[in-house]
């Protein structure tokens, strides 16, 4: 989220890149998990999207799956 860019557009940029999406997911709502970093050591906060359109989460999930299936 450098450069003022929002939670949904870096996380939307990032779901096309990391998955090789064909177009950018419209994201209805996107933010960082409800707590706090306790120390610079402590991983990267998760963030939380709601994705608009209902057979885009489908790919999205389907997409995740077979990567993780193939590590």
């Amino acid at each position: 989220m450098d450069n003022g860019q929002g939670a949904r557009e870096f996380v939307a940029k990032l779901l096309m890149e990391v998955l090789g999406l064909d177009e950018l997911p419209i994201l209805d709502h996107a933010h960082r998990a409800l707590r706090s970093r306790t120390e610079d050591s402590d991983p990267p906060l998760q963030f939380i999207a709601q994705i608009h359109i209902g057979h885009t989460m489908e790919n999205i999930m389907r997409k995740v799956m077979t990567e993780k299936a193939n590590l």
